[in-house]
């Protein structure tokens, strides 16, 4: 079996591809995998606890631990936050780099221009990132 040659333009030389039909020379790689289940270095656990009542999200957070979970690595997750396993609320924050690690656990409370009180951001100790909600 002759060489397969693919000509180019008239000034280029001529590309020859050697080899014998049928043969691969190398595997091609398989098509790529498209799925909306988070891979598990993806998925992000942390425990909160909130000691005064505020708002996020359309729901209200009383004082307690409660259970902190994103996919993603950012700028935007989504993240849940639950309190004895039950979804309290789901929503949207913003990842952000931090110039240094804090020492401890910190939620941040924002105070409205109505004067209510809103999750403004958690801060985890020991880590170089912040959750911060708009």
């Amino acid at each position: 079996m002759p060489d397969t040659v693919i000509p180019g333009i008239p000034a280029t030389p001529s590309t020859v591809i050697p080899g014998t039909p049928g043969f691969a020379g190398m595997a091609c790689p398989g098509p790529p995998i498209v799925t909306s289940i988070p891979t598990g270095k993806d998925v992000h656990t942390k425990t909160m606890s909130v000691t005064n009542p505020m708002q996020i999200g359309g729901a209200q957070l009383a004082a307690g631990k409660y259970q902190i979970r994103w996919t993603g690595l950012g700028p935007v997750a989504r993240v849940e936050i639950a309190l004895n396993k039950k979804q309290v609320v789901l929503l949207t924050a913003r990842i952000v780099i931090l110039g240094n690690r804090p020492v401890t656990d910190e939620v941040v409370p924002r105070t409205n221009a109505d004067g209510t009180v809103s999750l403004g951001s958690l801060q985890f100790a020991g880590e170089t990132f912040a959750l911060f909600f708009d």
